[in-house]
């Protein structure tokens, strides 16, 4: 009876150690990407898209991929109406954050990262269509991204048609949603 017992507390106590350990691994990150780190998380914004148009609901999850090589943030718009899959990484050649966003509307971008102060980085992304070309004209995009009181503010420009847009900005709460694709 209590080798049967001990034999099940040892399994017990295997168990929990390596669910520990899992998680722990699952938290640790790469050292030049822990300015990310307070990213992590979920996250939600409502966002204006022009005069006489409903808002959309954006919601974007952060989590540590890759071994703590990099980043990867899933987001959908409206439940899947749009969405696309990023990754943050280190690249060692260039000694600069590069990222990859593949989208749902056929085209990617390739985009150099800059932290600007602790929780604060820009981004510049140049946009490459994956099918008969993007009909919206846009061919780069800059964005700042900063975590002040516990809110991601998220401003947004455009390069279309040979200019940049005024900025748009959202505000970024955390959120108990989870990013959807529609099949």
């Amino acid at each position: 009876m209590i080798t049967r017992l001990l034999t099940t507390y040892s399994l017990l106590l295997m168990l929990f150690l390596g669910f520990s350990a899992q998680a722990s691994a699952g938290d640790t990150l790469d050292e030049k990407l822990e300015p990310f780190r307070g990213f992590v998380g979920t996250w939600q914004a409502s966002m204006t898209m022009g005069k006489d148009k409903p808002p959309v609901l954006d919601v974007s999850h952060w989590q540590i991929a890759l071994n703590g090589k990099a980043l990867k943030i899933v987001h959908s718009v409206n439940d899947g109406d749009y969405g696309g899959e990023s990754f943050i990484f280190w690249d060692k050649k260039s000694s600069s954050y590069k990222s990859f966003y593949f989208t749902t509307a056929d085209f990617y971008t390739e985009a150099t990262i800059t932290l600007e102060a602790d929780n604060k980085f820009s981004v510049i992304e140049k946009v490459a269509s994956s099918g008969e070309g993007l009909s919206s004209g846009i061919t780069k995009v800059k964005s700042t991204s900063e975590m002040k009181d516990g809110r991601i503010l998220v401003s947004t420009s455009y390069y279309k048609n040979g200019e940049w847009t005024k900025p748009e900005s959202r505000v970024y709460i955390k959120s108990q949603l989870t990013p959807k694709f529609k099949h």
